[in-house]
């Protein structure tokens, strides 16, 4: 009966030391997951530090432009919309007029100055669509002492916010360790 008790015993005991163990086992594996999501959690905070400075630039930055640099920086997508746009019209006329063509090539002159007063509608849409995106791009010219003290402003905040980001960056490793 002695030797049933006994064995009894070590068989709760082993049972509650593989318990242990296993709680143990959960809780470093718990503690990888806790500092992965940290981890992440830093890493997003330092992206939108890093974000934030970058908007803060650009806009620094676009200070240090001339008027003409500008105008090809920051037009250049709607630009390109519009090349876009006017290829696609263009082509549209001149598919137009292949269809007409093969079905009445006898009125072959009637569909050319057709045509060419599309075209010529078209081309002046176009101006006018370009025209307005380089209002809408454009600033005052400033002058060459403007642009070297915004080239000087933008230097120097550059600097100070890498220092910022890099003391932040620090502070929040030494709060993770």
């Amino acid at each position: 009966m002695a030797k049933i008790k006994s064995s009894f015993k070590d068989k709760i005991m082993f049972q509650k030391i593989e318990s242990i163990r296993q709680k143990i086992d959960n809780n470093h594996s718990y503690i990888n997951v806790l500092e992965e999501k940290y981890k992440e959690k830093n890493d997003k905070k330092l992206n939108d530090l890093k974000l934030k400075h970058n908007q803060y630039l650009l806009n620094l930055e676009s200070k240090t432009l001339t008027k003409e640099k500008y105008l090809e920086i920051f037009s250049k997508k709607d630009m390109e919309q519009l090349g876009d746009w006017f290829y696609w019209k263009k082509r549209a006329i001149d598919q137009t007029l292949n269809r007409n063509l093969k079905k009445q090539p006898e009125q072959k002159d009637l569909y050319k100055q057709k045509q060419q007063e599309q075209l010529d509608n078209l081309n002046q849409a176009y101006e006018m669509k370009k025209a307005k995106v380089i209002e809408k791009f454009s600033i005052a010219a400033p002058t060459a002492l403007e642009i070297k003290q915004n080239e000087k402003v933008f230097i120097e905040e550059k600097k100070r916010l890498d220092e910022e980001y890099k003391i932040y960056e620090e502070t929040l490793k030494k709060r993770s360790s």
